[in-house]
This record gives C-alpha cells, structure tokens and sequence, in this order.
C-alpha cells in the first residue's frame, strides 16, 4: 500500500462516516517555491473554499476540486524522482525539509 492510500485508509477509519471530503495535493512541497506564489494562493484560497462549501453544502463543488487538484505543471515523473531523493535524504539524516534547507546538504 503507498503512503497516499494508507493515509486515506487511516482518516476513513479515524472520521468513519462523518467525513465528508479528502483533498490530497501531490507536490505540494513545490508550492513553496517563490516562482509558484500565485499558484500557491489560488490553491491556497481553493482550499478555503472547500473547508466552507461541506459546511454550507455538505459538498465540494467540481470547480473547486478543479482549482485544488490541478496539475502544477512540468515533468511530473522527473519531479517525484527529485522529490523521493530529497525525502530519503532527510530520512537517513534524520532531519526535516527545514533543517535540510537551511544547512544545504
């Protein structure tokens, strides 16, 4: 099972019927990249959006989820393989995104 699916597994089994919706954003640590602050806040206020439309609703309109879930753009494949090099790193360091940002290994 990937890390997606067993997280989506476990807050099915934490919130059971009363969840309403599950947003996962894959690459969403490259949001944080200066260059993409105008996609980070559409996605960012999408994201608000949607914590409101299940309250009003008890749904998240498509357009939303279109604004959430769209692809950030570039070479998806060549972006996880950077993406699980970085991680692993920090793994067997056993340091966090910050820390590895700041001492540059």
């Amino acid at each position: 099972m990937n890390a997606a699916k067993s997280g989506k597994t476990y807050v099915r089994f934490l919130f059971g019927k009363g969840l309403i919706a599950e947003i996962y954003r894959p690459a969403a640590e490259s949001l944080m990249r200066p260059e993409m602050a105008e996609t980070r806040r559409d996605i960012l206020d999408a994201l608000t959006q949607a914590g409101r439309e299940p309250v009003q609703s008890r749904r998240i309109s498509p357009a939303i989820m279109e604004r959430i879930t769209r692809p950030i753009g570039g070479d998806f494949d060549a972006f996880a393989k950077m993406a699980n090099v970085f991680w692993k790193t920090c793994i067997r360091e056993g340091i966090n995104r910050k820390l590895f940002l700041a001492t540059a290994i």
